[in-house]
């Protein structure tokens, strides 16, 4: 995403906030309340389970990212390759080098399809935290006759009292301790071979252990 696309995205958003805030200006009993969604996400026990659950998914995800990053694992053994080229001679210098291009050819597609995987499994979760923080943000507004919730990154400051991070981590537990993700799982190689006649993601032949 762009700078000026951020820059519109963001704009956007404060507009908005003070088109509510002017709103509700000529009401004495006016409240807006603030929200911690990172700490949402760090403490609330769904986030937790889904970390867990995913935790070993994503080990092999970074991995990957790893070794096709600069100064990672192809990028190193390259140079190891580039380092024995007068000794190995330069047919067999090219037959290696081409072995690791097919290989960091492979790395890039087995993380493509990770990220789509990973991307479809964080919907799953906030799908289901959002049918159950929904009401429970409602409910806290009526409880504490305010309009508004706000999350905190968008606060400048704010009066003591106002946030409500806390109770609605406690809410969100007590509803939602766990979340169904649904890993991907290994097919055989026939399988993936139709699947990618059909131009369908698949991910039979990824690192996953």
């Amino acid at each position: 995403m762009s700078f000026k696309t951020n820059v519109l995205k963001y704009t956007a958003v404060f507009t908005l906030l003070l088109s509510t805030l002017a709103a509700m200006a000529p009401s004495v009993s006016a409240q807006v309340l603030v929200v911690d969604m990172q700490r949402i996400e760090n403490e609330s026990a769904a986030y937790k389970d889904f970390r867990l659950q995913t935790a070993e998914f994503v080990g092999t995800m970074n991995a990957l990212g790893n070794a096709l990053a600069a100064g990672g694992g192809i990028e190193q053994q390259a140079a190891e390759i580039g380092k024995q080229k007068q000794i190995i001679g330069p047919q067999k210098f090219e037959e290696e080098m081409l072995k690791l291009r097919r290989l960091q050819a492979q790395y890039e597609r087995e993380l493509r399809i990770y990220n789509v995987y990973y991307q479809r499994m964080q919907n799953e979760l906030l799908t289901q935290v959002e049918r159950v923080r929904t009401p429970i943000l409602k409910d806290i507004l009526a409880k504490r006759k305010a309009q508004v919730i706000l999350p905190k990154n968008y606060i400048l400051a704010s009066a003591t009292g106002l946030d409500v991070t806390t109770e609605v981590i406690e809410a969100l537990d007590a509803a939602l301790t766990t979340v169904t993700v649904t890993l991907p799982q290994r097919t055989e190689p026939e399988a993936a071979a139709d699947d990618a006649a059909a131009g369908e993601t698949s991910i039979s032949e990824l690192p996953v252990e």
